[in-house]
């Protein structure tokens, strides 16, 4: 038999219809039924990565194993696997898990959760009324919804998000003064031959799409070399990624149009600055 150490590995105490309610998909075998009683068989639910790093990807559906542990010994057959879930907090990820029914596995603590789409404070009389009936003397006192509770997990990588969007806010931000100010000045130097380029018969539009493609031969090589950037870096971005994978081409492509759209805005500006030089001033001045 297979020894399983409790250390590392969460465990849940659950009955009945707690995957429904928690919408944990059942990936194989089956659920915890009423009949798994304290005198029936020691059975259990373990999830993708208990079965991944605890059991090397054998097949775990009616494998026996022993639970050891905390002065606590016993063989529990597996019956049934279950998604991954986050346990503690996003940044952490899944933990390998074992499922196993109450009525096995008396804990001195319970949670009751309860699947709704009412607001929680239409129905939370009926929840303290329905809690007294087990138990009159210890009120319930700690009664969250899952996104509260979600949310206290992510207090740090929230924060740390957040810090970085504003670090790279500004970096844009100065990148776009600073492409703006680089052009403008160029422009402002060039005047001159601008202004003798449209006497000799440039057209405006031929100016511009010049100057324009002055500042994107600076720019478009800047957004080249960060994406490149980005694939080398995202190892270290991981920790704090929830729900997006580091390289996600639909997110890599939307920073790429932002930052175009960008460096496109500050160009125009100094581009349009260009197509409004009087060839006559200039030439007077010569």
């Amino acid at each position: 038999q297979p020894e399983v150490v409790r250390e590392g590995i969460a465990g849940y105490s659950i009955t009945p219809g707690y995957l429904e309610t928690m919408s944990i998909r059942l990936v194989a075998g089956r659920d915890i039924e009423r009949l798994d009683g304290p005198d029936a068989e020691p059975v259990a639910l373990v999830n993708e990565t208990f079965v991944r790093t605890q059991l090397e990807g054998r097949d775990p559906i009616d494998l026996v194993v022993r639970h050891a542990g905390e002065g606590d010994e016993r063989s529990i057959r597996i019956v049934g696997v279950v998604g991954d879930v986050v346990q503690t907090s996003a940044d952490e990820g899944p933990r390998p898990a074992v499922y196993m029914p109450y009525t096995q596995a008396h804990w001195p603590w319970v949670q009751a959760v309860v699947r709704t789409d009412l607001p929680p404070e239409t129905i939370l009389p009926e929840l303290r009324k329905a809690v007294a009936r087990f138990n009159p003397v210890v009120p319930p006192t700690d009664v969250r919804t899952m996104t509260d509770r979600m949310a206290t997990t992510r207090v740090t990588p929230r924060f740390q998000t957040m810090l970085i969007g504003a670090f790279a806010l500004v970096a844009l931000l100065l990148a776009a003064t600073g492409l703006y100010g680089s052009l403008a000045h160029s422009v402002g130097r060039r005047e001159r031959e601008l202004g003798v380029r449209m006497a000799l018969g440039a057209e405006r539009i031929g100016v511009l799409r010049m100057v324009l493609g002055q500042g994107m031969k600076v720019a478009l090589p800047g957004l080249v070399i960060g994406m490149v950037g980005t694939f080398w870096s995202t190892r270290v971005l991981s920790g704090v990624l929830y729900g997006v994978e580091p390289n996600d081409p639909l997110t890599l492509s939307g920073v790429a149009l932002i930052l175009f759209a960008v460096s496109v805005a500050a160009c125009v500006l100094p581009a349009r600055r260009a197509t409004t030089v009087d060839p006559v001033r200039v030439l007077k001045s010569e």
